[in-house]
């Protein structure tokens, strides 16, 4: 009789581990996927710098995946010191939760398209973090910045 205890008791304490093992990874997966988003926006963008002469008008549709896969499609014209560019480039790379709103991007690749002509040191394309928040009250918009542009409406539909 005590032999068939243990093995309840072994028995009830191995379904207690998995049960505990089972609600931890879920919440992980929960709270991890919490923090992703799935949707692609679109919004124009004015960017001006009257020190520089630098002036950016562009549009641009980015998709976000829960996957953490992401791409950016930039379409404008770029004016840096009395010059005129234009600007044609898609970007796909991943972004992952850093703190509350901001995100980290990796693994970018960059694709011009062929008509694109702006030089490397008149664009700046350091984006190592982009801040992604849902607008309350506005449910097809969302708040995107980056270090280097300012914070951008982006209409989900």
């Amino acid at each position: 009789m005590t032999t068939r205890k243990k093995r309840l008791a072994s028995l009830l304490g191995l379904i207690t581990v998995l049960v505990g093992l089972l609600v931890y990874v879920s919440y992980y997966y929960v709270k991890s996927h919490r923090e992703m988003f799935e949707f692609t926006c679109a919004a124009n963008l004015q960017q001006r710098d009257a020190t520089t002469d630098f002036h950016l008008d562009a549009s641009f549709v980015l998709t976000l995946r829960y996957s953490g896969e992401a791409m950016v499609s930039v379409d404008g014209t770029v004016h840096k010191n009395g010059k005129d560019y234009v600007l044609r480039r898609n970007a796909e790379f991943q972004y992952s939760p850093y703190i509350q709103f901001l995100y980290k991007l990796n693994h970018f690749t960059v694709h011009r398209g062929l008509r694109d002509n702006v030089p490397a040191n008149v664009l700046n394309t350091d984006f190592s973090y982009l801040y992604i928040t849902k607008i309350t009250d506005m449910d097809d918009a969302v708040l995107i910045g980056t270090r280097v542009l300012p914070l951008i409406v982006c209409h989900t539909r």
